[in-house]
């Protein structure tokens, strides 16, 4: 028989078997229980949580103002939180700056950052589509102006 002919049909089978082979399902990410009982230690428990696993653990909590994210790392360790506030509870002096540095924008979301690093003001500001995210200090220092 032709050599041609076996390579084919062999190639064939081999395309037509992994076709029709079933297809796999990502593993259910399963979170040491060591981990959720400090996720919930950390952020006051008692809540029904939506924890998202990548490299991190996620930890949101609520919707629109109010909100809270908290960010652990694989060890459970808070990372970050995370809280949306109004926007018309910008501190005036950074509602100041944000008028004089970027006229034009308006101030679309408000959230306050707490980490080993410090506070932060996070404060994403809308003109038309473009948006941009700010992050500001206590003090009301500019600290990085970020396209959203």
């Amino acid at each position: 028989m032709n050599p041609k002919i076996i390579a084919s049909v062999f190639i064939f089978s081999a395309l037509f078997f992994f076709s029709c082979a079933p297809k796999t399902e990502k593993a259910e990410v399963v979170i040491p229980e060591e981990i959720k009982q400090k996720i919930s230690t950390a952020i006051g428990g008692g809540e029904s949580l939506e924890i998202n696993t990548k490299q991190y653990y996620t930890v949101e909590i609520g919707d629109g103002p109010g909100e809270k994210e908290y960010l652990f790392n694989e060890e459970g360790n808070l990372i970050y939180s995370k809280i949306e506030l109004e926007t018309g509870e910008l501190p005036e002096y950074i509602k100041t700056t944000v008028e004089a540095k970027f006229k034009d924008y308006t101030i679309d979301e408000l959230e306050v950052i707490e980490s080993d690093y410090g506070t932060f003001y996070e404060v994403e500001i809308k003109k038309g589509d473009d948006e941009l995210e700010l992050t500001f200090d206590l003090d009301g220092n500019l600290l990085r102006s970020v396209e959203d």
